[in-house]
């Protein structure tokens, strides 16, 4: 048998799922909605009921472009204006944009990390000015948490950005 608990977050309430499969515990922590929490908590106890563990799905890694889409949908529903957003867009696109001119190919999830962002804010701020590349920066790092709730196992952490003191 499977539960449901609440937990809360800086970011409001959570669901984690709890059961027990051949005497060990598992969970699944940080599920955004109720809905979504039932839904795990008949899959888990129909799994178990089969004879096997459940686990969480996976696919292949995300692209980062969409996912981004995805956050600021998440913005709009929240009530953000449409001036934010559009800024938000702007930052967020210019990322994208040299990140898969640095990389390459199609930015995935797993790229998003601390250095990627330490190199962009550098080739930022050889462009604009030391506030303006740190306004550019902050859409980013409010999407890396937001992504990394709904994506740990693909994220990275999010981790403080460590700039040059001497140029902002």
């Amino acid at each position: 048998m499977a539960s449901i608990e609440t937990y809360t977050t800086r970011k409001g309430t959570r669901y984690r799922v709890r059961w027990w499969y051949r005497e060990r515990q598992f969970r699944q922590s940080g599920i955004p909605t109720k809905g979504e929490a039932k839904a795990i908590q008949r899959e888990v106890e129909a799994a178990v009921a089969a004879g096997r563990n459940w686990t969480r799905p996976t696919g292949p890694v995300p692209e980062l472009g969409p996912a981004l889409g995805q956050w600021l949908a998440a913005l709009r529903r929240l009530g953000r204006s449409e001036h934010t957003l559009a800024t938000y867009h702007r930052h967020v696109e210019a990322f994208s944009q040299w990140l898969r001119g640095d990389l390459g190919r199609t930015p995935l999830l797993a790229d998003l990390c601390r250095d990627a962002l330490e190199v962009w804010y550098d080739h930022k701020r050889e462009t604009c000015a030391a506030n303006s590349a740190a306004t550019a920066l902050t859409p980013i790092r409010m999407a890396w948490a937001w992504l990394w709730d709904r994506y740990p196992e693909e994220v990275q952490p999010p981790r403080r950005v460590e700039v040059d003191p001497g140029r902002v």
